[in-house]
């Protein structure tokens, strides 16, 4: 199943929106997929004015036997570009999206959430709680405009809508601590990333902001808390930076920015696009690169990857599926399951514990995109009994909604 975006499509998250109630009880997906155009006037030699914003949409289970189908919510208009947004369930009635937006700022917006007497969602508002801008104070809080999503909004004559284009800087992905936006990292294409703390979702504080890379940043991740009753839950630890200057940087939080703790200039042949943390091994590291491949990593010794395999093509985003990983008596230990959006070479998914003759299995491979897949999600309420993916294409302008195995 398939959705067409307004505009070109380049990120893509997920959560679940869960509701109890005494005569429905159960969970549906919400999608927030992302994108941006630059935008020209006929005859206009300017640069042009990043445009964009976000899709949101459910997924509901209830409606078709063999699977389910994607439901379109108003189009939450940004007046920049999107090219990075995470996804978090912030009460049984709204959701906190926080975005990466073209014109180099981070935008915290709660969306408000109303269900129907189906089962099903709309939207009641959208605001946005802040804005962090590269620099000078904090915007206060402004509703957001949710449109058709069906019906692009026009660049205004004045070219006051959308983010300036040209060669000025970007916000190129975001990061959250333990899937909370109470401490969050993002980065920027001019070699920047940015730590911030956000107790007060309308007064977020950035707790420092670095020089990372010589290049543009293309990705940052944020290592998870350790399950453990010694770690206090929230504090920020290693931070992992890749960009188009071929490096793979780890920095730690509890001793400064100065200089990373680790870093590796050798193993990546072109630009660094996409790096994740395990979730529940410390010790490991995946990294993306445009060469094809995923690197797998110790975190104690990064001179050389422990192995790494090669996907279809180059790598934007890599994401854990925990709706995938199965642990059950006489099945052994459970299975780790990546992600992967691979740009011209579509989606896969890969078991990343290697099989009794030491290679790594391609688990499952979406190849319906006409253009770059940039952004992949999980759908973790879909139908009982299967499993789905989303992903979304950039030149195309397509979400698709897929069933794996």
């Amino acid at each position: 199943m398939k959705f067409q975006t307004l505009y070109n499509a380049d990120c893509l998250d997920s959560c679940s929106v869960h509701r109890r109630r005494r005569d429905h009880d159960g969970d549906l997906t919400l999608l927030a997929c992302g994108g941006y155009e630059l935008v020209k006037q006929p005859e206009d030699s300017s640069p042009g004015r990043r445009m964009g914003g976000m899709h949101l949409l459910y997924v509901n289970a209830h409606h078709r036997s063999d699977g389910c189908r994607l439901c379109a919510l108003p189009f939450v208009d940004l007046s920049c570009g999107v090219l990075d947004v995470r996804c978090v369930l912030s009460s049984e009635g709204s959701v906190t999206l926080v975005a990466a937006g073209a014109d180099a700022a981070v935008h915290l917006i709660r969306v408000t959430l109303e269900w129907g007497e189906e089962g099903g969602l709309s939207v009641s508002s959208a605001v946005t709680l802040s804005s962090i801008p590269p620099d000078g104070p904090l915007p206060p809080p402004r509703p957001l405009t949710v449109a058709s999503p069906t019906a692009r909004p026009e660049l205004t004559a004045e070219g006051t809508c959308g983010a300036p284009g040209g060669d000025g800087p970007i916000c190129t992905a975001v990061a959250l601590l333990d899937d909370s936006p109470c401490v969050f990292g993002y980065c920027v294409s001019d070699g920047t990333a940015c730590l911030v703390q956000s107790e007060d979702l309308t007064q977020p504080r950035k707790v420092v902001t670095w020089c990372a890379h010589d290049l543009e940043t293309w990705t940052i991740a944020l290592q998870p808390t350790p399950a453990a009753p010694d770690q206090l839950h929230g504090a920020c630890r290693l931070i992992a930076t890749g960009a188009d200057d071929c490096a793979m940087k780890i920095w730690d939080a509890r001793v400064g920015f100065d200089a990373p703790v680790a870093h590796n200039r050798r193993e990546h042949p072109m630009g660094v696009t996409a790096i994740a943390f395990h979730d529940t091994d410390e010790h490991t590291l995946l990294s993306g690169c445009y060469d094809e491949y995923v690197r797998v990593w110790d975190l104690r010794s990064i001179g050389s990857p422990t192995s790494s395999f090669k996907s279809s093509g180059g790598v934007w985003r890599l994401k854990w599926d925990s709706t995938l990983r199965r642990s059950s008596p006489g099945q052994g230990p459970s299975v780790d399951r990546l992600m992967v959006a691979a740009c011209h070479g579509g989606c896969q998914i890969w078991q990343t514990q290697p099989t009794a003759t030491g290679e790594y299995e391609l688990l499952h491979e979406y190849t319906g995109h006409g253009s770059m897949a940039y952004g992949i999600a999980s759908v973790p309420s879909a139908a009982p009994g299967a499993h789905h993916c989303a992903s979304c294409s950039f030149y195309d302008r397509k979400l698709a909604l897929w069933r794996v195995g």
